[in-house]
């Protein structure tokens, strides 16, 4: 009986824990919320980051008072923090989100993505270049040695990205990539579904802006490229990294509510026996 009991037991544990099984490998990076942050607070030097020069602010999101989220002004600044480090050879998944409210998409010119130095300085050393350009209206990648566009940007909407990794690590020049690749998925504003995104004469894999020499990507960097000061500005919120696989679950999803039940079925039977 009692062996029956912990064998039902264990069943109805891996159950539940199935439910957020996909999202289990995914780390918080940042949230941006209390009791960490408070809105109006400084970023520099908080949780792990360096903001250089000046700072960027934690803001209330527009869209939801109850939200908390960081403000990233477009005034030649460079934003990071240390994270878990995809490393040559494997692959991983940078997720965050990104908001470019309707009277601050102006002149902006702010880069996302991965690099592998300690105190990144400049756009280029980014390996993974998700640019959102305000002036311009649009969302480019950096793919064979220029700026892509590859989708169209909404204002006033709140956009999930995953920036799927493949830190190769070879060193070999395979089909103009040297040293990595990365894909880009979107879901937000005109992308009701998640959806990979590409550009002309592209399949959707993206070569790597730095290609250096092999390195552990262990930075999540945002450039700011732009001198416009706080009128021109993208809020960044809820970032998260899993540095061991290709990963294009939700880390904010609530689990699938089928699996509740399953397992409370098991615990239902688990009493049951337990009674025989």
């Amino acid at each position: 009986m009692m062996h029956r009991l912990t064998i039902n037991l264990i069943a109805a544990g891996f159950m539940l824990l199935q439910a957020g099984g996909v999202r289990a490998a995914f780390v918080q990076v940042d949230d941006f919320e209390p009791p960490t942050y408070a809105a109006d607070d400084l970023l520099n030097g908080v949780n792990g980051w360096t903001v250089t020069p000046g700072d960027q602010r934690i803001v209330t999101d527009p869209a939801d008072a109850t939200n908390l989220t960081l403000r990233v002004i477009n005034a030649n600044k460079d934003t990071y923090k240390a994270v878990p480090g995809i490393a040559p050879g494997d692959t991983g998944t940078l997720f965050f989100r990104f908001y470019v409210p309707d009277d601050a998409s102006g002149d902006n010119d702010i880069g996302i993505g991965l690099t592998g130095e300690d105190a990144p300085n400049n756009g280029s050393l980014l390996r993974t270049y998700f640019r959102l350009n305000g002036e311009s209206g649009r969302i480019d990648v950096h793919d064979n040695g220029s700026f892509e566009q590859v989708a169209s940007l909404t204002a006033g909407a709140w956009y999930n990205v995953w920036l799927v990794v493949n830190n190769e690590g070879t060193g070999d020049d395979v089909d103009n990539i040297n040293n990595g690749a990365w894909s880009a998925y979107i879901q937000g504003g005109a992308f009701a579904t998640q959806t990979q995104l590409t550009h002309s004469g592209s399949d959707g894999v993206f070569d790597f802006r730095d290609n250096g020499d092999e390195i552990t990507l262990d930075r999540f960097y945002m450039r700011s490229n732009s001198n416009n000061g706080e009128g021109d500005y993208a809020l960044v919120d809820d970032i998260y990294i899993d540095s061991t696989a290709s990963n294009l679950a939700n880390p904010l999803a609530v689990p699938a509510p089928m699996a509740l039940p399953a397992g409370l079925a098991l615990l239902a039977t688990m009493t049951t026996r337990r009674r025989l």
